[in-house]
């Protein structure tokens, strides 16, 4: 495994991924897409093969469970949201994965991911027609269901794997805003009732 990917591996445990604009997002995106080799996942900064090397940058289900992880990350940075999910689904999929963190940090980022949709159909409604109350608390209901599963899938065992307690700590914050939010909108819809019956 390169350097360069070991090195990202850090990166993702801390979160950095997180915290970067689309256009560095992009350019690890670049970095990466180019190692043989190449991903599977369809995504449109994939690259053409013309190495007519025969050695691969990648050969152990790690090295290719990493570059999973990194890509699903990076593309949701780069606001890919469908790409992201189907290279965060690649890495729950891999066989053979001896470092178990990076299958509970892909279903900890699938919960994020989906938390993250749900957010950006908000966003998306607000500037077309606004935001119908009703419609948003089920989009959230459902998104919250379903990155629960994800958490839940997230933190088996993950106090026994290398950097759990770091994921644990990261599960929690989640969960936490996953019920603060509903609860936000619940507020909000009773207020909302309230006005209409006035």
């Amino acid at each position: 495994m390169s350097r360069h990917l070991k090195a990202e591996e850090l990166g993702c445990v801390w979160n950095n991924h997180g915290k970067i604009s689309q256009e560095i997002a992009e350019a690890h995106i670049a970095d990466f897409m180019p190692l043989t080799p190449l991903p599977i996942v369809p995504s449109p900064f994939a690259v053409k093969n013309e190495s007519n090397n025969q050695l691969q940058d990648l050969d152990l289900p790690d090295e290719f469970a990493s570059r999973d992880l990194l890509l699903g990350i990076l593309h949701r940075g780069a606001g890919r949201m469908e790409e992201s999910r189907a290279f965060l689904e690649a890495t729950t999929e891999r066989q053979g994965v001896e470092g178990q963190w990076m299958i509970n940090t892909a279903y900890f980022e699938l919960a994020v991911l989906t938390l993250g949709v749900a957010q950006q159909a908000d966003q998306e409604l607000s500037e077309k027609d606004g935001i119908d109350v009703i419609s948003t608390q089920q989009r959230w209901k459902d998104a919250i269901a379903k990155a629960g599963k994800y958490l839940e899938r997230a933190a088996q065992g993950a106090g026994s794997i290398d950097l759990g307690a770091r994921l644990e700590s990261r599960i929690a914050f989640v969960s936490h805003c996953d019920v603060r939010r509903l609860r936000e909108i619940e507020t909000l819809i009773l207020s909302f009732d309230s006005f209409e019956t006035r």
